[in-house]
């Protein structure tokens, strides 16, 4: 299934944000501020808050003839993300700096890929025991709300 981000935003965020090989450490540390500025440069967030008609409509333009069914996982996935707390709640309590990032864009695009792999359509699943135990535990262990 295709990635909710452009591969090439997230590079060109990484080059602004060291360009560094990301080890565990710098991941945790930088990773929200990769994904809070291609969501930025698309205009899907805006001053820290997701704009979630453009999200939809990005999605919608993206997938289009490609498959109707894959818009609706990929919308269905966002919509139920845009109703979980930890994604809609006040983040103002972190710090803004070249280090750190609000962590709204990335907790949101976590959220998706795991409803968006959860619900994955047949013709992008791979049938193996390693994609159906991880499909399991994450069915069991969501996002906490």
């Amino acid at each position: 299934m295709p990635p909710l981000l452009d591969e090439n935003l997230l590079h060109g965020c990484k080059q602004l944000h060291g360009g560094e090989h990301l080890t565990r450490g710098l991941i945790h540390e930088r990773g929200s501020c990769f994904i809070e500025c291609a969501m930025n440069s698309t205009g899907t967030l805006v001053n820290g808050v997701l704009d979630q008609p453009k999200i939809v409509q990005l999605i919608t333009t993206r997938t289009a003839g490609v498959s109707s069914d894959l818009t609706q996982v990929m919308v269905a996935s966002c919509v139920k993300c845009f109703l979980t707390p930890l994604v809609m709640g006040n983040h103002s309590g972190h710090p803004l700096d070249s280090k750190h990032c609000r962590p709204a864009a990335s907790i949101f695009v976590s959220c998706v890929n795991m409803e968006m792999f959860k619900m994955c359509l047949p013709e992008f699943w791979t049938n193996s025991d390693s994609c159906n135990n991880l499909r399991l535990h994450i069915t069991n262990c969501p996002i906490p709300a």
